[in-house]
């Protein structure tokens, strides 16, 4: 995979997490595109991780590959942790109606491919492979740049209502529950010591 190709996908990861409001550290890409391993890599701090901002920013670098060469080669370790993170966040959150989850993945795509985004997307593509590395300032000018042109309120309101967790049974329920589990307990405990006459 060449240097420009890796430089789009890690600038991907880099938006997705300025659409979503996450703190980015550094995006850079590695010292050589001709071995095998890790070739960029952005530093992002997730504020949940088992959510669906984990899921997105995991796929974010596809996405641009997609986007701008119309297929993509990267990205296997992300598709992992996208899965992962799905699977967490079913794990944890209140399964939602699907058109509910399709209508927050569309809305995501949607500022995604938005010119200003896609206009800073280029930028910091560019400039990873110039300089091979994003950080301090040139982070911040490219998030103020991106989050002045577009207000990504409404993915972040959609994202986060999907962060309900998965209800709890009420405490009469629970202790009616564990009342029946200690009693059997207390029966097969008891059966050994049973006379037989």
């Amino acid at each position: 995979m060449n240097r420009r190709r890796v430089a789009f996908h890690e600038a991907g990861h880099l938006v997705m997490a300025f659409l979503l409001h996450m703190e980015v550290l550094s995006c850079r890409l590695g010292p050589s595109q001709e071995e095998s391993g890790e070739r960029g890599r952005c530093v992002v701090v997730t504020p949940d991780p088992v959510g669906v901002r984990r899921f997105l920013l995991s796929m974010a670098g596809v996405m641009a590959e997609d986007r701008f060469f119309h297929d993509e080669e990267g990205g296997i370790r992300d598709r992992h942790d996208a899965a992962d993170a799905l699977e967490n966040y079913l794990s944890h959150y209140r399964r939602r109606d699907r058109d509910e989850a399709e209508s927050v993945l569309r809305l995501a795509s949607a500022f995604f491919h938005s010119p200003p985004a896609l206009r800073v997307l280029r930028r910091a593509a560019s400039i990873l492979v110039q300089v091979r590395v994003l950080d301090g300032d040139r982070l911040d000018r490219l998030r103020q740049e991106l989050l002045e042109a577009c207000d990504s309120t409404p993915l972040i309101e959609a994202v986060d209502g999907l962060a309900e967790p998965e209800p709890s049974p009420p405490m009469d329920e629970i202790l009616l529950r564990g009342a029946r589990l200690v009693k059997r307990l207390l029966l097969s405990l008891r059966k050994p010591f049973d006379d037989p006459s």
